[in-house]
């Protein structure tokens, strides 16, 4: 999915990986123990607001009385005493702060259970919502994840503040991603960064979107303008590292990873990344080629470690859909580290026999008409069998998912 718990916990809202100002470039610079119950069966209960209808426009007497009374009560919320409102308004968010805590905590039906009582304070609490929407994202439930944004993106903006929309929308990306629909999730993280510009994880989160579609120079603005926002953000490091790899500048994008490492210890994403990038780095700056596949097997083999100790595999690169800095991490196959950890291997051997045939050839000088070429014969070295790039796609995000 990362940063403080303030801006994770509450306020996060991005979705890491706007169509005014950073299309072209990123930004102006002046991420539970066990699964819970649904929460669907009581939350249908909870209004999530409504637009008005036509009651004519229906001949079943039931469902127009029902549409006149929606309307009604509308028009009773608009009469309610604005001051009231506001006091309302405020006990909700004392009771979806603590909705919030305990989500992070991994407490997800005791979360969903206090953001119902926060909406039965106000109808209209968004933080609320954005707590209900966060189980559902946890539980698998992705369409419902985007009914319940869309519902929250529909209340009032004199309510709704620019960092509850940057985290419905953000929110959204990671479920539209999850749904297999990247082209919206795209939209979504970029509205996410548009309304609240101060949102680190949404400008990393959008970055990696750029650095799937590999428009590495967007991207690479994208991670430095949310590093700008937030310089311990260690997603944003790693995905500025991986967008280094891929401009192959080895050392910027070593010191990156290892930047990650530093803020993030056993953060696996970031030796499965450097193990790549020993792999890839041929030749890497004061490194011979023996040094750099060991130094490749041994990040992969600590990213298995990691993995395996962690309960294996979860798929992505954009920071955590979840907001709160316990947000377990993206991952990425333990398969494809064991493939990468094969070619370094081949790699290996193919060097030593190299090795052996330079040492043989210097005691034996070549006969004339022998070939002299130390790697005559040979196939190319491990970085060319490389199995595929690291850096596909997740949230939570850089992400890391994170919503």
């Amino acid at each position: 999915m990362t940063s403080a718990t303030s801006r994770w916990g509450r306020a996060a809202a991005v979705g890491g990986l706007v169509l005014v100002g950073a299309l072209v470039a990123c930004a102006d610079p002046n991420k539970p123990e066990s699964e819970a119950p649904s929460p669907s069966e009581d939350y249908e209960d909870v209004q999530l607001g409504a637009a008005p209808v036509d009651a004519s426009s229906t001949e079943d007497p039931d469902l127009a009385a029902k549409q006149a009374a929606a309307q009604e009560v509308l028009k009773n919320v608009k009469d309610r005493d604005p001051e009231e409102e506001k006091k309302k308004l405020a006990r909700s968010h004392a009771i979806s702060e603590q909705a919030g805590q305990q989500l992070a905590k991994g407490q997800m039906q005791e979360a969903v259970q206090t953001a119902r009582q926060a909406l039965k304070v106000h109808e209209q609490n968004v933080d609320a919502m954005l707590v209900i929407a966060q189980v559902y994202y946890k539980q698998g439930k992705f369409e419902l994840v985007h009914a319940v944004t869309s519902s929250a993106l529909q209340i009032d903006a004199k309510i709704r503040t620019p960092e509850e929309t940057s985290r419905a929308y953000n929110l959204q990306g990671f479920a539209m991603m999850a749904m297999g629909d990247e082209i919206a999730a795209t939209q979504s993280f970029k509205k996410a960064a548009e309304v609240d510009e101060n949102n680190a994880v949404a400008w990393n989160n959008l970055g990696t979107r750029y650095l799937d579609a590999g428009d590495t120079a967007t991207a690479m603005s994208c991670f430095e303008y949310a590093l700008q926002l937030d310089a311990r953000f260690p997603e944003a490091h790693l995905n500025h590292g991986a967008a280094l790899r891929a401009n192959r500048q080895w050392e910027p994008a070593e010191a990156e990873m290892r930047k990650a490492l530093e803020l993030r210890p056993n953060y696996a994403e970031a030796y499965f990344d450097l193990g790549v990038l020993y792999l890839d780095a041929d030749p890497f700056p004061n490194l011979d080629t023996t040094q750099r596949l060991n130094k490749a097997i041994q990040n992969l083999g600590k990213y298995r470690e990691l993995a395996i100790a962690d309960g294996g595999a979860r798929p992505g690169r954009a920071a955590s859909a979840f907001e709160g800095p316990n947000a377990p991490p993206p991952r990425v196959s333990k398969d494809r580290a064991d493939d990468y950890i094969r070619v370094a291997k081949k790699g290996l051997e193919r060097e030593q026999r190299r090795i052996e045939r330079e040492q043989e050839r210097q005691a034996s000088p070549a006969k004339p008409g022998e070939p002299t070429d130390a790697g005559a014969g040979e196939p190319a070295d491990a970085g060319s069998e490389e199995p595929g790039d690291s850096g596909e796609a997740p949230p939570d995000a850089g992400a890391g998912a994170g919503e």
